[in-house]
């Protein structure tokens, strides 16, 4: 059973610590650098780019969006940037089915701005926001997901208004507000991806949460126990389903039990199905689109469910199986240049897609805690098939200096912004120096 009274104890009483282990730190950092990375890569594309032109009208000031310096309000800073880093789908996520750094630092970044706040009060409210996401997350997925919900933009939500809450000074009673409201704003639906839908929605949940903690600084009151009372979140979002226990007061660090990022810009689930793919195309010498008759992907059936087996366009083509495991077939790589308009036209890719058949293993686990195991089989004309399979940990161990150099590659640099921001989170700076570093000229070649 979820209760929002032990939340709230939960994230006030880690954030009263004096300090966290090493090794979240180091990962939480590492993680932030990356959803930076994922920020400017996002910028560019559609949404990002129709992001910035809505707050181009004028809404408010405090907080500074990264694509152009723009001032508006810290509410839709933290809109805007939930949008442009998960616009590619490359941000980090989990097993539990939440993108925990685009899901809380949009957040924490415009509210920490704004308070003129340290860049370790940054961190630290970002660290409990993100663990006490991931502890409802465990309690309620898969089941949430497979009701059609996305969970990065309606638990994350909570995520998001603990961060904004914790940075604002709230108490326990006032993080009950704080999450109650939020909530109250969360509905994103798995309907919309392959769509700007869908980082439009992660998008909202930061907003959520920034909005429903400056409005509870300002007197705003809503349920106190709005994960637990009739028609509130386990009632309404999972059909009163009785959840697992959060683990409210269990010392271990849900951080540091997995937390990957994700080497393709894909979604989460199809990662093990690129990696596996990768694998059986060099065991299978590199075939081109000819030479395979078939490609078999096995999966489980909660990877199975939120396949887009016929993708419409380009954005729907990162959550489509078929055409995730015949471009990376193909072109030997998976990377934003395979999920572009004109990679996904082309004659090659399109044919090899129809013999792509997706296979659903009702015997592979489907507990968030295997992650996403997946089979590939290539059965080519010379009559050969190759096999490869991958488990759950790809992108596990990726540390700061992974972080750095997406940085660098998402913006064309030489080598040195993903070093300096590196420099910013280590050292003792304000959130306001943080993100002037940042910034990226509007017309740069992003």
């Amino acid at each position: 059973m979820l209760n929002t009274a032990e939340l709230a104890r939960f994230a006030c009483t880690w954030y009263a610590r004096p300090d966290f282990p090493d090794g979240v730190c180091d990962k939480s950092k590492a993680r932030v650098l990356d959803g930076i990375a994922c920020v400017y890569s996002g910028m560019a594309q559609p949404a990002g780019v129709l992001s910035r032109k809505f707050l181009e009208r004028g809404r408010g000031q405090g907080s500074t969006l990264v694509a152009g310096g723009l001032q508006t309000a810290p509410e839709y800073a933290a809109w805007a940037h939930g949008i442009m880093m998960h616009a590619i789908d490359w941000d980090d996520w989990t097993f539990t089915l939440v993108h925990p750094t685009a899901s809380v630092f949009p957040a924490v970044l415009a509210v920490a701005e704004q308070q003129r706040l340290s860049v370790r009060c940054m961190l630290n409210a970002f660290i409990v926001a993100v663990e006490t996401m991931l502890r409802i997350a465990r309690a309620v997925n898969p089941e949430l997901y497979m009701r059609g919900w996305h969970p990065s933009s309606t638990i994350s939500a909570i995520g998001s208004a603990v961060g904004a809450g914790l940075l604002l000074g709230h108490n326990e009673k006032q993080l009950c507000h704080d999450v109650s409201l939020a909530l109250c704003q969360a509905a994103g639906m798995f309907g919309n991806k392959g769509t700007m839908g869908k980082p439009f929605q992660v998008g909202n949940s930061n907003r959520a949460g920034v909005m429903s903690a400056l409005a509870v600084s300002d007197g705003f009151e809503g349920t106190e126990d709005i994960l637990d009372t009739k028609f509130g979140f386990t009632d309404t979002f999972l059909s009163g389903l009785d959840t697992r226990a959060p683990g409210w007061r269990a010392d271990n660090w849900e951080i540091l039990r997995e937390w990957p990022v994700k080497p393709y810009p894909v979604g989460g689930s199809r990662q093990s199905l690129i990696e596996a793919t990768l694998g059986a195309a060099r065991k299978a010498g590199r075939p081109s689109s000819a030479d395979i008759a078939q490609i078999n992907c096995i999966v489980n059936k909660t990877v199975a469910h939120v396949d887009h087996r016929n993708p419409g366009s380009w954005l729907d083509s990162r959550f489509s199986h078929a055409y995730c495991t015949a471009v990376t077939a193909i072109d030997g790589v998976a990377g934003p240049e395979q999920f572009e308009e004109r990679r996904f036209a082309v004659g090659d890719v399109q044919a090899l897609m129809t013999r792509v058949n997706v296979v659903t293993d009702e015997e592979m686990p489907t507990d968030p805690t295997n992650g996403f195991p997946t089979r590939i089989e290539i059965v080519l004309r010379d009559g050969r098939r190759v096999t490869e399979h991958c488990g759950p940990a790809v992108g596990e161990n990726a540390g700061v200096e992974d972080g750095c150099r997406k940085i660098d590659l998402a913006v064309r640099g030489s080598g040195s912004r993903g070093r300096s921001l590196r420099g910013k989170l280590e050292n003792e700076c304000t959130v306001q120096e943080l993100v002037a570093a940042m910034v990226v000229d509007r017309g740069s070649s992003l």
